[in-house]
Formats: C-alpha cells, sequence, structure tokens
C-alpha cells in the first residue's frame, strides 16, 4: 500500500524552543483536539528526532495533525506513524498505551541521519557536510590572539501581519545591551555575559534596528524550504536598514570582509522540525555595502519572555570563532560534557555557563598554568578563569586542563562540583571520535554528568592505570598523576606530579607545663610529624612554620626552619617547633600556620588552627564559664553523621546573659533546614523558646540570650550521608550593655571576580583603613581613606585567587573577599 511522506510536525504551545542542540529536554505540544502531550526532544538544528516520557519516538502526521507513536520504514529512512495516539503528558506520566508492539528509542539508519544533516548544512550554509560547517568554525582565526576592545554587531526585529511584535524595540536593545538587565529572569545581557567571561576585556555591543515588517505572512515564509524564508527576509531587511543611511563599515568585521555577528529575531511559532523558518544559524551571502558584505547570521524568537542562552551560544560561533562541542548525532558516542561548556548545552535559558577552558584561552580570556613536570599541591580558586594544564611533549596540541568548579554564578547549571579535568585535542572534532574537547568522567561513565568531577571521597587517584586512565589519545602514558582530592569549596587542594617523597601533618601543641590552652605572651611546642613515603630514607628535607591570617603579627616561630636529619623509609619522624605569641594576642582569637617539608624539589604542607583561650567541642555536658572558643563536635575536623547533641551554656554571674559572635559556620545547606541544623534555645533546655534554626554558609547573626537565666541552649542534629565542617564561635557572658553589635559598615566591592580595577564603595564618608590580603594573610596593599567612601585598587599584577579586603573604620572591622581571575 502506497505510504505518505510525512512531515515531522510538532507544534509548540507552552514552553520556548530557545535551544540549538536537544538532549532529551522536554517541551508541550498540541493536539488538535486542544490537548497537551510532553515529548523529548533529542538532536540539533540540521535534524531532531522526539521522544514520548515512555522512551518511544514519536512523530506527527502531516495530514491529521495529530502526534503518533512511530514505526520505522522498511527501507528504514522515515518515521511514518502508527495511527496509536500519544496522550501523555507530565501530569499523566503513569498513563500506559496499550498494544504497543514497537522498540524504544527508534531511529532512521544512521547514514539517513548523515543525509538530512548534509542537506540542512546545506540550506543553512551552502557547505556540503556538517563537518564542512564544524571545520569552518575551526579556522583558529584568533588563536593566540586577545580578542579584547569593541565588538560592534547587527540586530534586526522582525514582525509579520500575522504575528505582531507584542514588545517595544527598547525590550531588544536591553536584552542585547544593557548592563545591568534582568527582565524575564535574565542574569545579564548579551553584552553583559560577554563582559563577565572575558574578565572585561570585551565589550560586545549590538546596534538594534526594527521593527522590520515582512511583506509576506510568517505563514507564507514557514512554507518555504529550511531557512529560505529567513534569508530572504535578512536580506530585505538589511536593503531596508541601507536605505536608512546606516553605515555598515561601523560594524565590526571579519578577514574576509564579512559583517562579523548578524542577530535576526522574528515573531511566530515556527511548526516544522529543521523546516521552513525553524531558528537556525545560517550563512547568507547576498548582501554589500560601505565595502562589507553580510555573512553569518543567528536567528532567535522575538516573544516574550526574551531570554540570552541560544543568542549566547550562537554568538560564540560568530564573534568567537568556537565550534560546537555537543554532537549532531549518536554515531560517536555521546558528547561527554553537557552543560560544563556553553558550546555544548545553554542549560538555563536565563544565565548560561562558561564556555570550556581551552576555547577561554583560545583567545585570551583564561590564564594557564603549565604543571607539567611540577610536583605540588595546587590550591585552585573555584570558577575562577585560571586553568592548569598538564601537555604531551610529542604532541603540543594534546594537553590536559584542569579547573575547580561550584555550582554558583555563571556556573549554577553545572551538574557537579569538584575538579573538572578536560581531555584537548586542538586538531580534533567532537563530531569524530577524536574529540577536541572531552571531560574525564570519574565515574567512567560519560553519559552521567552528575558524578563526573574529582573531589573527596570519590576515585581517589587518576593515573595511567586508574579507571578512567590519564593515557594520551595514542594510549600511551602521559605520567599525569592527580590525588589527594579535597571536598569541593571556594578553594580545592589536589595534588600533581610524581607525589612529595615526604608528608607533613600537625600532631599538637603543648605548654611545658603540658597545658594546651594559649593566651597572650605564652610560649608554646607546635609537634608535627614528618612521613616517609619512599622506601629508602630520606637525608636532606628541610621544614618549616609560618604564621598566616590577621594574627600572624602576634606570633613569632623562633626556629621556623627545621632540618630533621635522616628520617628511614616508609618511616616517620616528629619535629618540634618553638612559638611565642604576644602579649597583646586576646583570647578567643585564631593562630593559622602553615607547615611545608620539601626535599630534591618535591614538596607538601599542611595548615592549622590554634586558638587562643579555653576551646569547649561541644558534647552534653552543662557549661557554667565565661569566655570560651564553641566549636561542633568534630572540632576542627568534618562533624560526624547521625548526632544527636544537646549542650546548655550558663553565665558564671549574677545578671549576665550568654552572648555568642558566630567566627565561622558550615552546616548542610536544606530548605528550612531539614537535614543537618543547629537549634539555638533562650533558656536553660529544649523546652525554651527557639531563637533560630541554623544551617547553611551564611554567617549567622549574633545571638544574646534574653532570659533571667541568662542561659543558652544548642541542639545539634545532622542527618546520614554528608558532613561539613561545622562552626567555630566566641562565647562570651556580659551584661546588654556590652554586647558587640554586628558591623555596621556597609561595603560593596566590585566587579567581583576583577581581572584588573576591584571597587571598594563604603556607606558613607569617613575615616577608613583598607587592607589587601591573599588567602594566607600576607598583606599586599594597604590605603588610607580620609573623609571619603570610595577606593579603587589596581590588582593587575597580582596572580590569580582569592583575596580579602579587610576594612577598617574606628573600632569596626569587616572583611570582604573577592576573586582575581
Amino acid at each position: 500500500m502506497f505510504r505518505l511522506f510525512y512531515f515531522f510536525l510538532l507544534t509548540l504551545i507552552a514552553t520556548p524552543l530557545l535551544s540549538s542542540n536537544y538532549n532529551g529536554e522536554i517541551y508541550s505540544f498540541k493536539q488538535p483536539d486542544g490537548s497537551t502531550v510532553d515529548v523529548k526532544l533529542f538532536g540539533s538544528e540540521f535534524y531532531i528526532r522526539a521522544e514520548g516520557l515512555n522512551g518511544y519516538t514519536v512523530v506527527r502526521e502531516d495530514k491529521s495533525g495529530w502526534i503518533y507513536y512511530a514505526e520505522l520504514s522498511p527501507k528504514g529512512d522515515e518515521l511514518i506513524p502508527t495511527q496509536i495516539k500519544y496522550t501523555i503528558n507530565r501530569t499523566n506520566i503513569n498513563t500506559k498505551d496499550l498494544n504497543l508492539n514497537l522498540p524504544k528509542h527508534l531511529d532512521i539508519k544512521p547514514e539517513y541521519v548523515r543525509e538530512r544533516m548534509n542537506k540542512n548544512a546545506k540550506a543553512l550554509f551552502g557547505l556540503p557536510t556538517v563537518e564542512a560547517v564544524q571545520k569552518s568554525y575551526t579556522t583558529h582565526q584568533r588563536s593566540g590572539e586577545v580578542l579584547q576592545g569593541n565588538v560592534k554587531g547587527l540586530c534586526i526585529v522582525i514582525d509579520f501581519s500575522d504575528e505582531v511584535s507584542t514588545l517595544n524595540l527598547s525590550e531588544y536593545e536591553d536584552m542585547c545591551n544593557s548592563l545591568h538587565y534582568t527582565k524575564f529572569g535574565n542574569n545579564g545581557s548579551l553584552r553583559q555575559y560577554y563582559a563577565d567571561i572575558s574578565g572585561g576585556l570585551l565589550d560586545y555591543e549590538n546596534v538594534v534596528f526594527g521593527i522590520f515588517r515582512a511583506p509576506k505572512t510568517f505563514k507564507e515564509y514557514d512554507a518555504m524550504p529550511y531557512a529560505t524564508g529567513a534569508q530572504e527576509i535578512l536580506g530585505l531587511a538589511l536593503n531596508w536598514i541601507k536605505d536608512q543611511g546606516f553605515d555598515f563599515s561601523t560594524l565590526s568585521v571579519n578577514p574576509d570582509n564579512t559583517i562579523q555577528a548578524i542577530n535576526m529575531m522574528y515573531m511566530g511559532d515556527p511548526p516544522k522540525w529543521a523546516q521552513g523558518m525553524w531558528f537556525h544559524q545560517g550563512y547568507y551571502g547576498g548582501f554589500s555595502a560601505n565595502g562589507v558584505r553580510s555573512g553569518r547570521y543567528n536567528t532567535s524568537p522575538a516573544k516574550a519572555p526574551l531570554t540570552i542562552a541560544t543568542v549566547v551560544h550562537e554568538n560564540g560561533h560568530m564573534i568567537c570563532k568556537w565550534p560546537d562541542t555537543y554532537k549532531y548525532n549518536s554515531d560517536t558516542g555521546p558528547d561527554g560534557i553537557g552543560t560544563f561548556d556553553v558550546m555544548c548545552a545553554t542549560g538555563p535559558n536565563t544565565n548560561p555557563p562558561l564556555p570550556n577552558p581551552y576555547f577561554m584561552n583560545r583567545i585570551g580570556w583564561g590564564k594557564d598554568i603549565n604543571m607539567t613536570g611540577e610536583n605540588t599541591t595546587i590550591r585552585d580558586t573555584s570558577n575562577s578563569y585560571t586553568s592548569y594544564s598538564y601537555r604531551n611533549p610529542n604532541n603540543s596540541a594534546e594537553y590536559y586542563m584542569f579547573q575547580s568548579r561550584l555550582k554558583t554564578g555563571r556556573s549554577v547549571s553545572i551538574p557537579d562540583e569538584g575538579l573538572i579535568v578536560w581531555h584537548i585535542n586542538e586538531n580534533g572534532d567532537n563530531q569524530t571520535v577524536n574529540h577536541m574537547v572531552y571531560v574525564v568522567h570519574q565515574n567512567n561513565n560519560i553519559s552521567n554528568h552528575a558524578e563526573a568531577l574529582f573531589r573527596k571521597g570519590r576515585l581517589p587517584e587518576y593515573n595511567d592505570s586508574s579507571v578512567p586512565n590519564s593515557n594520551w589519545y595514542d594510549k600511551s602514558e602521559s605520567g599525569l598523576r592527580l590525588w589527594n582530592f579535597s571536598a569541593a569549596g571556594e578553594i580545592m587542594t589536589y595534588n600533581i606530579g610524581q607525589g612529595p617523597s615526604l608528608g607533613i601533618t600537625y600532631v599538637r601543641h603543648t605548654k611545658t607545663n603540658g597545658d594546651t590552652t594559649i593566651h597572650g605572651g605564652d610560649q608554646f611546642d607546635i609537634v608535627v610529624k614528618i612521613n616517609n613515603f619512599d622506601s629508602i630514607a630520606s637525608t636532606s628535607a628541610q621544614v618549616s612554620c609560618t604564621p598566616f591570617g590577621e594574627n600572624k603579627d602576634f606570633i613569632e616561630v623562633t626556629n621556623p626552619i627545621i632540618t630533621p636529619g635522616e628520617i628511614a623509609g616508609s618511616e616517620s619522624k616528629e619535629v618540634v617547633f618553638k612559638v611565642e605569641t604576644n602579649s597583646l594576642l586576646s583570647d578567643l582569637e585564631k593562630m593559622n600556620f602553615k607547615f611545608e617539608v620539601e626535599e630534591n624539589n618535591r614538596t607538601d604542607f599542611s595548615t592549622s588552627t590554634i586558638l587562643t583561650g579555653p576551646v569547649v567541642v561541644m558534647d552534653t555536658l552543662v557549661v557554667n564559664e565565661c569566655g570560651f572558643n564553641f566549636m561542633d563536635p568534630g572540632g576542627f575536623d568534618d562533624y560526624s553523621d547521625s548526632t544527636d547533641i544537646i549542650q546548655t551554656f550558663v553565665p558564671t554571674e549574677p545578671g549576665h546573659k550568654i552572648h555568642v559572635e558566630w567566627i565561622d559556620f558550615s552546616v548542610e545547606p536544606s530548605t528550612g533546614c531539614q537535614n543537618d541544623v543547629l537549634r539555638v534555645y533562650n533558656g536553660m533546655d529544649i523546652h525554651a523558646p527557639l531563637v533560630n534554626k541554623l544551617c547553611g554558609a551564611a554567617l549567622p547573626e549574633n545571638i544574646l540570650a534574653d532570659n533571667p537565666d541568662g542561659a543558652l541552649t544548642f541542639r545539634f542534629l545532622s542527618s546520614v550521608a554528608k558532613t561539613f565542617p561545622g562552626w567555630l564561635a566566641r562565647v562570651t557572658c556580659v551584661p546588654v550593655s556590652a554586647v558587640r553589635k554586628n558591623n555596621p559598615i556597609n561595603v560593596l566591592v566590585y566587579p567581583n571576580p576583577t581581572s584588573g580595577i576591584v571597587n571598594i564603595s563604603l556607606g558613607q564618608p569617613g575615616d577608613y583603613r583598607i587592607n589587601i590580603t591573599d588567602t594566607w594573610g600576607r598583606s599586599i596593599k594597604n590605603i588610607s581613606l580620609h573623609h571619603q567612601q570610595f577606593a579603587q585598587i589596581d590588582m593587575t599584577q597580582m596572580s590569580s585567587g582569592i583575596y580579602f579586603a579587610v576594612i577598617q573604620k574606628d573600632r569596626n572591622t569587616i572583611t570582604k573577599k573577592f576573586i582575581v581571575k
């Protein structure tokens, strides 16, 4: 029986289809009777396939308009409807369609997928294959050149008599160019995104023209072959702009004099996948004026809500010359990247993620530190634009890159946190098995991005024999070894290289009388242990102890460098540092120490904190005293799972009240503190009124008891699975009038992160002292302000990492953290 050729036709009703690639995202569509169904989309602008939520492939019949389950044509070149209607949506997902005798995930044969993709490559770009499209991005036109300064593109807004614009032109101007764009939930405009990821090097603006009324209806243009209608409109719109006297030579151009970026936004919902007016990127060479000509262009929806993700991705092609890193089809396996890279998946439409570090470095927006041959511990600032590399000595185009990532800011949508390891082959192509950019998954499953990154508690070591391994693409051993991963955090540490021959750990501290409580003016010993990991004796090691942090000037190590002598193979030795504290050092302060051991250019270090004054580690005892450090049940280590501890603090003097000032706080975050939680009660037991439930990483407000006993009771409960560092607080007994209040200084530090100037804006004019320190507490810059409220500090010569601005006014001090990229 003769079968009709059916277009793969799905009509959008609820969810904007803004991506240029689809990885199983769910979208809603309308059936002819008005009911809605939800489907998953797979593919790219070159070819798209749809599945029901139950995994069966679906198509829409052109004649009736119904979405049916699909079967494969005898030749394997078409998906044709079965006349079994698809009825599932997210509200009736348990509904089972009966009498299905079909394979799941059905698709046409790979050779026909390739045929359709190449046909659309011709329609969109005038190039014979998708490989040719991909290679057109990889000319490395900007390789080794910093993309900086002003880049000017063109944005054209189109509407139709049957699809009339509902927004003012100013809306498109703001989406493209505003520096404070938040409408429709966007995290900045197109311009702001590129300013952010370039560290302020690039200012990318669009000249916004419109609204141009196309002479035909949207329906008429959509009836034309793929991209034909869009390119016809583009030619008309460009000539319309020319007739208004616009000078096209003011736009940024490529070396071949093609306009670098043309963004065309139009009204209407294209009903046919990869057909008609379906949104796409393409090439149109039919216009010239003022010595320049048209070239690559991008199309996107002009309807509200306007979002930036797809436009950001497409401009990555046009202005940065970045190729796609997602797979156009599954012939060569999954892409293995997901939303770790904006050129693979754009993530939230309103807040696209960062590009991969190779693309960033290629145009001068990132900083690469070559760690080949190094044997050390790396302190990696998360979400900075610094990455570390390990390079193939026999192939300069192949190397590994690694960087620490957290789900914050532009990275909020990434599927995992920790150390991401990229395998780079500059001569590769992500549409082949020989990838240009690839994410090494520590779980050895490139389809599971949620457990892809390295961190404490996962794969303990990444090397030539681990699974996965660190071999080069030719299967030879690279020698790359990464291990000793810390937990994901603002600073992540890990070891690289051969590894230290010696390790160092803090053991204890004590005064000569055996007391471990340290006060200002005391002398005490710090004992550290040196472990020899090698089987042969160590004879030339050197060990150092260095104070750091805000109290380092009150601490003196009288023997800061020790030569421990011979340490037998696989043995250990303890060494003792002599420490004196200044009498001005108050109780309830931190003393931070860095311990480092070095031998034959192989180093290891550790840090430790010692508190001045008494220390109470939370337990079940009632504490009837004043002036002590209060820590979680884990002390300086992470607290344990499945904890339930109640402790009460009572002042020693009548009329005084317990006052708690939080110094550090990190308890598992959860909505409503449903997991780990520290509860504080205003009284002698947990039957007293609840003051607060505390969790997360934000520093809580100071707490003052407000009851006749002046007491506070704490109850800490931890669930299973996750542990965190806990807290440190100062507990004192004070009359109400003497309570140390929260700091009143109002400070704004921006931009953050910064690659150059950091601005510090204070709430009101006054006399301020500003001290910029690094994470070790070392003073970098000091400035004083007199009757002023604003300062600019040049950080362009500083290395990437975390810094602190310590701001003092009168007796008040506030510390603000910022990142230098």
